[in-house]
């Protein structure tokens, strides 16, 4: 440490390591303000000032034996209870928060992790996040032994949060150790080892606020800006009156709102002049009037953070500004895009470059790819009615203003809703009364499970899990409004109804399905929106068939077939010539279970415990934002 203080010039602290572990430092510039608080064997604690601001940073080494890493934990939560300050807290902590970011052929530990996380949240700590490879370090033995692992982070507390918005956690390459270097970067301010950005002011996003409904001047803003414009074509009257309203809503708001956090202060400073001042009957009643305009102006602030929080589970009456402005901002930074990838591989951040990427993107995904006439009449022939004339009529049938406000107040207040509803074929399941999405999920276990089990017979199964490619991006209109004319949809009604799949292909026999058990139905497919598996018997020509099915029904949609996503799995019984000439001729990979369909796993064997440890780690993130 000595030398590089010499070479650089810094200034530094450091812990010795013991043996070939352990070991902390930490350098900093000779102009940059740092006074050094504590330090141990498992931790260097520091307050730094910039620009008169105090926070808190740790570098942290937790323990490499886990039977000893209760104490670095005790030594965490003795040091949160410390402070008050933003606090950043990273290092080697040498534990995982969720399994997927322990790669082995055992699982991490359940109790381990479930200590670490203990430890964080006993101190109000949030783990930033990081941008490249998943894992940090990595144990060279000779492979399969080979071990991975997530075990460097940086976490904050809340104050922290606030304090530096839009920090990001970088993971570098690592040439001489088997630990991967992180970059914490604290502001808005780039890094030595990333390219600076332009700084380009974006035009603020018009969004309408929940608390202008508690205005009783709100309702006639927005009558009198609707009704100041008409025009003779309904689309452009529509756009004419919901632009004026836009723009009413807007100047109202700003002149009667204005910076709800600012006239907060100032009334906080106006009540506590007169509590300190002589309380006469006027100046009680005074104090009294400003405490109600304080409490009217941080229920509006908490209504406007709660609505950007996308937080529906609290009750509206529940007062959490605090909590609220922690989701937006988390949130926020989640939406934030840094930079892009462009075609040739390169980081792009510049906002010209940017641009280019996400046009030249979704231009490519929503650019036509020609169907032929040939090949959707092909997909439609074995495709049969299923609306009758009954249903054509009830959808036709004129709307009335009392349907259009029962079909509003069920929408969530401050959520945008999602679709109202689809015709959909039998198999997906979920979407039908009385089924729910857990029968398509036991369905493909157990026909999985008899795959497993199955070692005899002639003819070995398969089943093969499909992906397609932007699924629902890639779908040719043309393709779209010939399939609801064949399902006997109205063409009156055609433009409206954007979403139906069917399949005809088990019907004709070139899929046979798989039988679970002696005395179960035989079935070809499980279909759910885009998660769809393929059940037949493991020969050449019926990978043909399927292939010959893939490819009309793709030059028919438009959709593209993402082979390097498919995963086929074979019983027992079929012969290793067999898989290799079925997997060469699609051109996928044979895997011995597919991980999860629907989000839980297909295959369950002694080990609960991993299996279904995504779906533990799962809810801990959606807990812990």
């Amino acid at each position: 440490m000595d030398k590089l203080k010499m070479q650089f010039g810094w200034f530094g602290v450091g812990v010795d390591a013991n043996g070939l572990s352990g070991g902390l430092v930490l350098l900093w510039k000779k102009d940059i303000n740092v006074s050094l608080n504590c330090f141990s064997c498992s931790f260097i604690d520091v307050t730094i000032r910039i620009n008169s601001t105090p926070w808190r940073l740790t570098g942290f080494y937790g323990h490499p034996d886990a039977a000893q890493r209760k104490v670095s934990w005790d030594a965490l939560r003795t040091l949160s209870s410390q402070s008050a300050l933003s606090w950043v807290c990273m290092g080697d902590y040498n534990e995982v928060l969720r399994q997927c970011e322990f790669q082995s052929n055992t699982p991490r530990q359940n109790w381990q992790i479930m200590n670490f996380r203990r430890a964080l949240a006993d101190c109000h700590l949030y783990e930033l996040g990081y941008k490249g490879f998943q894992f940090t370090w990595f144990h060279s033995q000779t492979a399969p032994r080979t071990i991975r692992a997530r075990l460097d982070s940086a976490c904050v507390n809340q104050e922290a949060i606030d304090l530096f918005l839009g920090s990001t956690v970088s993971h570098l390459n690592a040439l001489y150790s088997d630990h991967i270097p992180i970059v914490v970067s604290l502001s808005k301010t780039v890094h030595p080892f990333q390219s600076p950005k332009s700084h380009v002011r974006k035009k603020k996003r018009f969004m309408f606020e929940a608390m202008w409904i508690k205005a009783t001047d709100c309702v006639d803003i927005i009558k009198e800006t609707w009704n100041s414009t008409t025009t003779a074509n309904p689309y452009e009257n529509l756009l004419s009156k919901t632009d004026e309203c836009r723009i009413g809503l807007f100047n109202w708001s700003k002149q009667k709102y204005g910076n709800c956090r600012k006239q907060a202060e100032d009334l906080r400073a106006k009540i506590t002049q007169l509590q300190q001042g002589e309380l006469t009957d006027s100046i009680k009643a005074e104090i009294g009037s400003l405490t109600s305009q304080l409490e009217n102006i941080l229920n509006q602030e908490n209504l406007m953070w709660k609505q950007r929080s996308k937080v529906q589970w609290f009750r509206e009456g529940d007062c959490n500004t605090v909590f609220f402005h922690s989701q937006a901002t988390k949130h926020r930074t989640l939406n934030h895009i840094d930079g892009l990838y462009n075609s040739r591989g390169l980081w792009c951040q510049s906002h010209k470059d940017l641009k280019a990427i996400i046009l030249d993107y979704f231009g490519t995904i929503f650019s036509t790819s020609r169907p032929s006439t040939e090949a959707i009449e092909a997909v439609l022939q074995r495709v049969k009615r299923k609306v009758t004339k009954q249903m054509n009529d009830s959808l036709l049938r004129p709307y009335h203003s009392i349907e259009v406000t029962k079909a509003l107040a069920q929408m969530h207040p401050l959520k945008s809703p999602g679709p109202d509803g689809e015709i959909l074929s039998p198999y997906q399941s979920a979407f039908l009364p009385g089924c729910l999405i857990t029968d398509s999920i036991l369905i493909a276990y157990e026909i999985n499970h008899s795959l497993k089990l199955k070692s005899s017979g002639r003819e070995g199964s398969m089943s093969i899990k499909l992906d397609m490619s932007k699924a629902f991006d890639r779908v040719e209109w043309a393709f779209l409004q010939q399939m609801l004319l064949a399902l006997g949809f109205n063409p009156l009604f055609v433009n409206l109804i954007y979403r139906c799949i069917s399949t005809e292909a088990a019907r004709c026999g070139n899929i046979s399905g798989i039988q679970a058990g002696t005395t179960g139905p035989t079935i070809s497919h499980l279909l759910f929106a885009n998660d769809t598996l393929l059940f037949g018997k493991a020969t050449l020509r019926e990978a043909q068939h399927i292939e010959f099915i893939l490819q009309l029904y793709g030059s028919a949609s438009g959709q593209e077939i993402n082979l390097d996503k498919f995963a086929v799995v074979f019983s027992r019984n079929t012969s290793s010539e067999t898989r290799h000439s079925i997997t060469t001729y699609l051109g996928i990979n044979e895997v011995s279970a597919h991980n999860k369909y629907l989000g839980l796993p297909t295959v369950i064997g002694r080990s609960k415990a991993a299996v279904f440890s995504s779906i533990k780690d799962r809810i801990w993130q959606r807990i812990h934002g």
